[in-house]
């Protein structure tokens, strides 16, 4: 048995496993008879099947063939990501798109001609937005001061922070995030009393009154060639997703000597995720045959010196 006869047995067994997952591909054969076997003289011989017949030189050639192209087949295209995260910092609201430092995020389309490796297969997109409420009170005299984030008497119609994508120039229709912020345990509205015989004036900062009250919620979303929304994503330039914050606040006190406020900040994290794979690459025809012939052509050869020996 040569190295090359012992090689080829290996490289069945290897392939095997991943054989048989392939459309239900099965041997024709026992795996258990791809092996090393000795004749009766005691002669060490390797084939395939129960008869284990010598493996020769067109044999090998054949076989090896086989597993390459069997191998190549079997090859799957890798999964690439192309990632990007833009975000708007935590800033006082109200602001909109046109608002310095809260100008629309960005992102850069999927140029398939920038990369001609990789078929773009899916689009997700996440949208994580948050307000900060900071609160601050002064007593000028014995009081009870009230100050909250909720106004429910607004004229513009904002009730609660709010933090939302800018319907007018937003590019997508199957995807508009928005949060609105709800506060069914009354965390948005603080409330202080202050009695005489105290030294005024009197202030309670935001760590006094329990810190900051943040709410946050995350949107994600996925888009598919089928989506109307996908061929959005897929270009030369650029995709912009505008946003815009809204806040309000009250302040009520008992005496009306003392002053409060509320300060709502509103941020935005945005990310797109290019979920992409490696064009499979399929070999032409022409190798294909030209290879398929060479391994028959030389199997064919082996047999017809071996016949004229014979003769």
């Amino acid at each position: 048995m040569t190295r090359s006869d012992s090689l080829a047995a290996a490289l069945v067994r290897k392939l095997h496993p991943a054989l048989k997952s392939f459309r239900g591909w099965k041997p024709p054969w026992p795996i258990s008879d791809v092996c090393i076997r000795k004749d009766a003289t005691g002669l060490a011989r390797s084939g395939i099947g129960k008869g284990a017949r010598p493996v020769t030189r067109s044999w090998r050639f054949v076989l090896v063939a086989a597993i390459v192209l069997g191998a190549w087949g079997l090859a799957r295209p890798a999964r690439a990501d192309i990632t990007q995260t833009q975000s708007i910092a935590p800033t006082d609201t109200d602001w909109n798109s046109s608002t310095t430092g809260t100008e629309p995020l960005v992102f850069q389309q999927f140029d398939p001609s920038a990369h001609p490796t990789l078929t773009l297969k899916e689009v997700d997109v996440t949208v994580t937005m948050g307000t900060k409420n900071t609160y601050s009170m002064t007593f000028i005299s014995p009081s009870t001061i009230s100050v909250s984030a909720i106004d429910p008497n607004t004229s513009n119609g904002v009730f609660a922070p709010t933090v939302s994508a800018d319907t007018a120039n937003w590019p997508l229709t199957s995807f508009i995030p928005s949060l609105h912020v709800q506060d069914p345990n009354g965390l948005l509205t603080k409330t202080e009393t202050v009695s005489g015989g105290g030294t005024f004036p009197h202030t309670f900062d935001s760590t006094a009154l329990g810190g900051p009250v943040n709410f946050s919620s995350t949107f994600p979303t996925a888009f598919l060639p089928s989506s109307a929304d996908f061929s959005k994503f897929v270009g030369s330039g650029t995709i912009s997703f505008p946003f815009l914050a809204q806040g309000t606040s009250t302040f009520l006190s008992s005496s009306g000597n003392g002053s409060g406020s509320v300060t709502t900040q509103a941020g935005v994290t945005m990310t797109v995720n290019y979920i992409t794979a490696q064009k499979q690459i399929v070999p032409e025809p022409a190798s294909a045959l030209l290879l398929g012939l060479g391994a028959g052509g030389a199997f064919l050869a082996r047999r017809w010196r071996s016949s004229r020996k014979a003769a």
